[in-house]
């Protein structure tokens, strides 16, 4: 949404070729409910959304965000890791937007021993609304369980004030491709960071 203003989509979004440039002034919201609401799920390499996308989301369902970072050197960065799920009121307009590198990254709270250097998600939603977040690691993620030690070392962490901290994890996959979830439901403060640690 290059020149500002706001889109909606109330059909499907069809990702086939080249990236959708949004930001806080030009705005992508996709009204349609469905889970399935576009294609490919989770967009690709080659065409996902540059930015923020705002999401409706039913209650009790899910969205895999097709968002990533266009990025000068390495090009374009998928960052469609990210899943919404368990919504406990609805619908609810949720965004999620992908940042990369995570400056942040050394600033971090005990138990926690590493948090990822390479990236992390803005989610935002009404505060008090309810989910469970869950995030993948691939090949290519500088947090995963060779790093961590172990499948059970892997970790969520949420960015407050001013330091990571840990969020209790259940993760499941392998050394290469796996996902941490939230093992109880995270409560939205207005718009929370968080990423993957160990």
């Amino acid at each position: 949404v290059n020149n500002g203003g706001a889109v909606e989509v109330s059909g499907n979004l069809l990702l086939t070729s080249g990236l959708i440039n949004t930001s806080t002034t030009g705005s992508l919201t996709i009204t349609n409910t469905s889970i399935n609401s576009v294609t490919p799920a989770g967009g690709s390499s080659s065409s996902f959304i540059n930015g923020p996308l705002i999401k409706k989301i039913n209650q009790y369902e899910n969205f895999i965000f097709p968002i990533g970072k266009y990025i000068t050197g390495p090009g374009n960065v998928l960052g469609n890791k990210l899943k919404i799920s368990s919504t406990q009121s609805g619908p609810v307009l949720w965004s999620a937007e992908y940042m990369s590198p995570n400056s942040t990254s050394s600033s971090f709270t005990a138990p926690l021993i590493v948090v990822s250097a390479l990236e992390f998600w803005n989610v935002k939603a009404t505060a008090g609304n309810q989910s469970i977040l869950n995030i993948n690691w691939t090949p290519t993620s500088d947090i995963t369980p060779l790093v961590a030690g172990s499948l059970s070392a892997m970790r969520l962490a949420k960015y407050d004030t001013g330091s990571w901290i840990e969020i209790p994890t259940t993760s499941t996959g392998d050394n290469y491709n796996g996902t941490a979830s939230s093992t109880n439901l995270l409560s939205s403060a207005g718009s929370d960071n968080y990423t993957l640690a160990s």
